[in-house]
C-alpha cells in the first residue's frame, strides 16, 4: 500500500510540474510570437511611410515621373504579400478576405487604365498572379 500511495504521490508530484512548467512556458512563447508578429507589422509600416514620403516629396518637386515610377514599384511589392502563395495555408478572416479582393478589384481597375510591368521577371509574376487570381486566397 505504501508503494502505492508513493507512486500515486511522485505521479501527482510529476503532473504538478508538468503543469507549473507548460503554463509559463505557452504563454511566453505566445508571447514572443506576439512580439514577432507586432515587430514586423511596425517595421513593414515604417518601410511604406518611408517610400510613400520619398514619392509624395519627388512629385511636389515637379519630378513627377520619379515620384510615379517610385508609387509603382511600392504598389507591386505591397501586392507581392497578398499574393495567393503567400498567404495560402493561414487562416483567414472572411473581413481579411474581402479587404484583399476590394484591393485586387481597385488595383485590377488602375492596371486597365494605367498599364505597366515591374520590368522584374519574380516582381512581374507575382503581381500577375495576384491579379489574376479572383478568388485564390479562400482555397
Amino acid at each position: 500500500m505504501t508503494n502505492r500511495r508513493q507512486l500515486l504521490t511522485l505521479s501527482l508530484i510529476f503532473v504538478a510540474g508538468l503543469l507549473v512548467g507548460a503554463v509559463p512556458g505557452a504563454l511566453l512563447g505566445f508571447r514572443k510570437g506576439t512580439n514577432i508578429t507586432v515587430d514586423n507589422w511596425v517595421v513593414t509600416n515604417a518601410r511604406n511611410g518611408t517610400a510613400v514620403a520619398h514619392a509624395l516629396r519627388q512629385l511636389r518637386s515637379n519630378q513627377t515621373g520619379e515620384g510615379l515610377e517610385n508609387l509603382e514599384i511600392h504598389l507591386n511589392r505591397l501586392l507581392v504579400g497578398l499574393t495567393p502563395s503567400y498567404v495560402k495555408g493561414f487562416a483567414l478572416s472572411e473581413a481579411t478576405l474581402s479587404e484583399v479582393q476590394q484591393a485586387r478589384d481597385s488595383v485590377r481597375r488602375y492596371r486597365i487604365d494605367y498599364p505597366r510591368p515591374a520590368g522584374q521577371k519574380l516582381l512581374d509574376r507575382e503581381v500577375a498572379e495576384f491579379l489574376g487570381t479572383a478568388d485564390s486566397t479562400r482555397k
